[in-house]
């Protein structure tokens, strides 16, 4: 006898066993949230966010070659950033706060990056078990990425010549233009050495617009979420167990599994005769 397996009898199935699904699950629940809260530890970020700053006076902030360029360079400049060159930087830095045996190697895969492709920030994030630790370590990428950036890509000199020429051109117009005697006596060559003396014409190729904040709360893991999928597993697997058993249970071999499984009395039976032939 065959059966086929139709909606009405996954219904069937799930009316019958629902309560201990139920339990099931909520024993998982429990179980899971008990784990993930006491035995998973908890992960902090703090998070600071960085601008590239545009050193050719000549394109727009606003054009579409800006932020092609803008985003090619988010993605040298986390590079960098990710790189030995800087986090040995960081880790001297992190010395002078007490941790010792900082390695880039270690710090690496601490930073997230995130950005959008329709300006020119980022944001870059440390993830930690210690808050305070993963705030230190953000604060030092803050405080040495961008002179470090700034003096390993060296914005073209023509951009720090164009200042001063545009220096020079105000102090020539306010000369001719001055309502009294006299003229304010600088040249170019001045206005250079006083930008080279004070480090004016340095351009920064990066700056941080959002400081760092140590964390209020923890990242992961959601006990929420975590607690959720445990509890949706669970179900789905204690459903299917209660499902196979019913379907192993659909053999008939006897009156018995006939009442059993259609919930019928059974009214007759078709008899059934094997032959042997004898030898003679």
């Amino acid at each position: 006898m065959e059966f086929d397996i139709s909606l009405a009898f996954l219904l069937k199935i799930l009316k019958k066993a629902w309560w201990k699904i139920a339990i099931v699950t909520v024993a998982t629940m429990l179980l899971v949230g008990s784990f993930t809260h006491f035995c998973i530890d908890k992960k902090y970020s703090s998070s600071a966010r960085f601008y590239v700053v545009n050193v050719n006076s000549s394109l727009d902030y606003t054009t579409t070659s800006y932020l092609s360029a803008a985003e090619y360079l988010i993605k040298d400049y986390v590079s960098i950033i990710k790189s030995d060159y800087l986090l040995e930087m960081v880790c001297d830095n992190l010395k002078g706060k007490g941790y010792e045996n900082v390695t880039p190697e270690q710090l690496r895969p601490l930073i997230q990056d995130s950005s959008d492709a329709n300006n020119s920030t980022f944001v870059l994030s440390v993830t930690h078990t210690d808050k305070i630790f993963a705030y230190d370590v953000i604060t030092a990428i803050t405080e040495i990425a961008p002179d470090a950036i700034t003096a390993l890509t060296k914005p073209d000199s023509n951009v720090n010549g164009s200042l001063t020429e545009k220096i020079y051109t105000v102090i020539d117009y306010y000369n001719k233009h001055a309502d009294y005697e006299g003229t304010l006596s600088v040249t170019k060559n001045d206005i250079q050495n006083l930008l080279d003396t004070k480090n004016l014409n340095g351009l920064t190729c990066l700056e941080v617009l959002t400081q760092p904040k140590i964390a209020t709360h923890h990242d992961s893991p959601n006990l929420i979420t975590y607690t959720a999928i445990g509890g949706i597993a669970a179900a789905v697997l204690a459903y299917l167990v209660f499902l196979l058993l019913s379907i192993v249970k659909m053999n008939v071999t006897t009156e018995d599994d006939v009442k059993r499984l259609l919930g019928r009395p059974l009214l007759g039976a078709i008899p059934r005769w094997e032959l042997n032939s004898k030898k003679k």
